[in-house]
Parts: structure tokens; C-alpha cells; sequence
């Protein structure tokens, strides 16, 4: 199948609509390089969310009046509940499985 250069292949992929086999198999970049980008975006933003609490850290203090020692505790006890769950969390995703 002849394509047109200037044809937007991502765009036309798109618009047909669906995750079918038949649409895997016609994508125009490889499966796996898609996996990559959405693995990409998903780290980036998650790592961002955690890690922007330093950039709000005084303008929480400011807006709330609490104390700098209770807002970092409450942020740091946050990562330790998400450090003890992850163990149980992964269990329960392999004991369900995925979405098919």
C-alpha cells in the first residue's frame, strides 16, 4: 500500500478507531514504541506529582498556617504508607490480572 508523504499516518490510525489485532498490526510505528511513549508520559507525570510538593510546600504553609515539621511529616508519611502497600498492591494486581 502506496501512502502519500504528507498524509498524517498517526492521525488516519487514529481516526479508524480501536486496539483490535488488525489495528496492531496496522500501526504505523512498532507496538513496542508505544509502550514506550505511554510508559514515558506515565513516569513523568507521576514522578512530577510526588515531587512538586516542594514547589507548593510554602504556599501551603502560607495559605493553611501550619507548622513546616507537620505539612513535611504528613507529605513523608505519605511515602511511607505507598513503600508498605506497594508489596500488597502487587500481589493483588498479579492475583487479578489484567484487563482483557
Amino acid at each position: 500500500m502506496r501512502r502519500d508523504p504528507g498524509e498524517p499516518q498517526l492521525l488516519r490510525w487514529w481516526l479508524r478507531g480501536g486496539w483490535g489485532a488488525s489495528t496492531l498490526q496496522s500501526l504505523p510505528v512498532f507496538y513496542g514504541w508505544v509502550m514506550v511513549a505511554l510508559a514515558f508520559v506515565t513516569m513523568g507525570v507521576g514522578v512530577n506529582a510526588r515531587t512538586a510538593f516542594s514547589l507548593f510546600f510554602p504556599p501551603i504553609l502560607a495559605e493553611f498556617g501550619w507548622e513546616r515539621g507537620m505539612t513535611a511529616g504528613a507529605f513523608s508519611f505519605g511515602f511511607l504508607v505507598s513503600a508498605a502497600l506497594s508489596p500488597f498492591v502487587g500481589r493483588l494486581m498479579v492475583a487479578v490480572g489484567h484487563a482483557s
